[in-house]
């Protein structure tokens, strides 16, 4: 049985370091770690515990993994770690400190608030026949009979329904240009990339196109400001004259392209999974149809309605258990503590690795099978204690993550209710990219047909 109240202590104390993962000479864990990352830490989790120090290359970092990781954070992770340093690229390059990810205490709540509505699960819950109107006249535009790669496909229809959803319009020919500027920065955030790589001319034109844009939306709700059924937009621009502090005309920006920074990737690449998984186990997808058309039959969508569905939210549970959207939180030490009785310094460099628990086998049974039953009465693995982290955890956790599962969810609820979907080819196996989300590789694709419903 795991230990979840694992013991910890604030200050620095004459605690020990944590245990060095080892790896090759020189290299030390590098090429496990951009191979699979999430298993890698899964692996040295099983053999050395919930702390432990990774090199790779000329790096180095101290590892909190599985429940016990997980329910410090969500309870004392705040207080002692930061992602402020971390971010600290990303926030230069914009211009604009206070966004999420980078600040903490008040003003980070005040910033919350702010977006809680238009990011909530129950705006989108209100909204589903909008998007699925929206899937399906993208997917329409989709070829049939003939291989689609999979990812960038989902990528393009999720960039539509984040748009049209939450700031009025979608990303028209600024599409690419969104995914150069994100991939590029996030990779030289995270140190994927080199940081010369933000001087580049490509990166610098989209970084300039989408910067454009960002003015353009605000310059368009301030000129017709939306009273009835306002967007995150709308929501800012309200709320500027009493945050000025947090909400200067750069961090205005932001907040209206921060919705396709932050979905366009995570909610393709779950997607995708989600399709591969099920294509895998056709006798899921037949559990599942049945499911989708009573409700679809039933006439527009609502919100009750959606949550009739047990079986396609356990599948969308289960898919990111298995392929989380954020496996690890890169993060600072601000305050030294012991945990496990392992010394964190001040400013020790910290990879918290919150997905870690879903291939726990004390959690969960067979943690590599892709079962939906896990996650329905009577078994309910991920609602044990530190179980299920998908989207982060704390204070910091996604600030979108119910109204992506509505996304996914209801993206492939259509798919499934309107196409027979076949893998091409049919033995296709999972190989994971990370640029810098994981994602299935180019490889995965598939070939639909419409559906006689």
């Amino acid at each position: 049985m795991i230990k979840t109240d694992i013991p910890w202590e604030d200050g620095a104390k004459n605690a020990p370091l944590p245990p060095d993962a080892g790896g090759l000479p020189l290299l030390g864990g590098a090429l496990d770690l951009m191979k699979d990352p999430l298993q890698y830490m899964v692996r040295q989790y099983q053999v050395l515990g919930p702390v432990f120090q990774v090199r790779a290359l000329n790096r180095k970092f101290i590892v909190l993994a599985g429940p016990e990781a997980n329910l410090f954070m969500s309870r004392h992770g705040d207080k002692y770690l930061t992602g402020e340093k971390t971010w600290a690229t990303f926030a230069d390059e914009i211009n604009a400190k206070h966004f999420l990810a980078a600040i903490n205490g008040e003003p980070h709540s005040r910033l919350r608030k702010i977006i809680k509505k238009p990011y909530s699960r129950q705006n989108l819950l209100n909204h589903l026949p909008e998007l699925v109107e929206i899937t399906r006249k993208t997917i329409a535009q989709w070829p049939q009979d003939k291989p689609l790669v999979v990812f960038p496909a989902m990528q393009r229809l999720g960039s539509e329904q984040i748009g049209h959803l939450l700031l009025g319009s979608g990303p028209d020919d600024y599409f690419d240009d969104f995914v150069v500027f994100m991939r590029t920065l996030l990779n030289a955030v995270l140190g994927q990339r080199p940081k010369l790589s933000l001087r580049m001319p490509g990166y610098r034109h989209a970084k300039e196109r989408v910067m454009t844009l960002g003015q353009n939306l605000l310059d368009e709700h301030r000129a017709n400001p939306r009273t009835e059924d306002p967007d995150l937009v709308d929501y800012l621009l309200a709320a500027e004259a009493d945050n000025r502090d947090l909400l200067s005309e750069a961090e205005l920006r932001l907040g209206a392209i921060g919705p396709y920074l932050a979905g366009i990737d995570t909610s393709a690449g779950t997607s995708s999974f989600m399709l591969y998984a099920l294509l895998k186990n056709p006798a899921v997808i037949d559990r599942l149809r049945s499911e989708i058309e009573e409700v679809f039959a039933a006439g527009p969508l609502t919100a009750k309605m959606a949550r009739q569905m047990p079986l396609l939210t356990a599948a969308t549970i289960e898919t990111l258990r298995m392929y989380p959207v954020a496996p690890m939180l890169p993060r600072t030490v601000a305050k030294p503590f012991v945990f496990a009785g392992y010394q964190f310094h001040v400013d020790d460099p910290v990879m918290v690795g919150t997905a870690v628990a879903h291939y726990d086998p004390n959690l969960y049974r067979d943690p590599h099978v892709f079962d939906i039953d896990r996650c329905l009465p009577p078994r309910k693995e991920h609602r044990q204690p530190g179980a299920l982290a998908p989207f982060g955890l704390g204070a910091h956790t996604c600030a979108g993550a119910g109204f992506a599962e509505v996304q996914i969810m209801m993206t492939i609820a259509t798919l499934l209710h309107d196409y027979n979907l076949q893998m091409e080819p049919a033995d296709y196996e999972l190989k994971i990219s990370l640029n810098p989300s994981p994602a299935p590789d180019k490889n995965f694709r598939i070939s639909l047909r419409q559906r006689a419903v």
